[in-house]
């Protein structure tokens, strides 16, 4: 074997989105006929049958979020309350949701289910359509950064990974991880932070495979703050850091590593760089 297989890094095997985004027609200009119909959703819905000339005007507008919410497993009801919150931001900002920031879809799904329902309305449901309206962002708008969504219980992260790769791909990957944890010592009570941070960690690679993870750079203050308990118990595992899997299981006779005596380069371990301060 030669050096370059050595240190040869394993292919990605990396996620396809259920909709090809680049076949969409993203062209930023809507037609008089479309502004007309977009009024007509957003600020004066005459209920579902009535709106179908409207949804015919802007079919390729909604298409795209019918397609991603459906092949996504949403239900056929909250696929509608959640295209027509999407179509009254388009309203709302003058600009189609292919263009917007990731800001302005955190703004449109709301750090919370209250501040959905304050700037949507209550009727909207925030615990069920923030879920749908983070799929439209993930798939669709390509969002990346999902720290606005890491308050407590912000965001039902296992349903909406459920929703993005599949609920069979994310147990296969969660079944994997219980049995290394379980070898490891951990109990029965830590599977549900351990599912979650899972979760979280195959929704930011963008992939739903444990092969395609990587180490990642040291968290932003922001996120540590943000997360601060749960990334402690993630960063400390050996989930995280096979450093801490020779801390463990020292020989009999053997000191445990200690903390910063042999740096690994992973965040937050036991032989890495200590975490940022809250």
């Amino acid at each position: 074997m030669t050096e370059l297989d050595r240190t040869r890094v394993p292919a990605r095997i990396g996620w396809v989105a259920p909709v090809d985004v680049t076949a969409c027609d993203r062209c930023p200009r809507l037609t008089p006929d479309e502004w007309v119909a977009l009024d007509t959703l957003a600020l004066r819905y005459p209920g579902w049958t009535a709106a179908q000339p409207a949804l015919r005007d802007l079919e390729r507008v909604v298409r795209p979020l019918y397609d991603a919410l459906e092949r996504s497993g949403c239900r056929q009801w909250w696929r509608h309350v959640a295209v027509r919150v999407v179509v009254a931001e388009v309203q709302r900002r003058g600009r189609l949701y292919w263009h917007w920031t990731e800001q302005e879809w955190a703004e449109t799904i709301g750090a919370t289910a209250a501040a959905h329902q304050r700037r949507h309305g209550a009727h909207n449901r925030g615990r069920h359509t923030r879920r749908h309206l983070a799929v439209l962002a993930y798939v669709l708008g390509g969002m990346r950064d999902l720290s606005p969504f890491f308050a407590y219980r912000a965001m039902p992260w296992v349903a909406l990974a459920g929703h993005v790769f599949g609920l069979a791909a994310v147990e296969e990957a969660a079944t994997t991880v219980y049995e290394a944890a379980r070898s490891w010592g951990y109990r029965p009570s830590a599977r549900p932070d351990i599912r979650m941070a899972l979760t979280i960690a195959l929704l930011d690679n963008r992939s739903p495979h444990l092969a395609d993870l990587a180490p990642t750079p040291r968290p932003s203050p922001k996120t540590w703050r943000s997360c601060r308990g749960r990334w402690r118990t993630w960063a400390s595992s050996p989930l995280r850091c096979p450093a801490n899997t020779a801390r463990r299981a020292a020989p009999p006779g053997r000191t445990p590593l200690r903390t910063g005596s042999t740096p690994c380069g992973s965040t937050g371990c036991a032989t890495g760089t200590a975490p940022p301060s809250a």
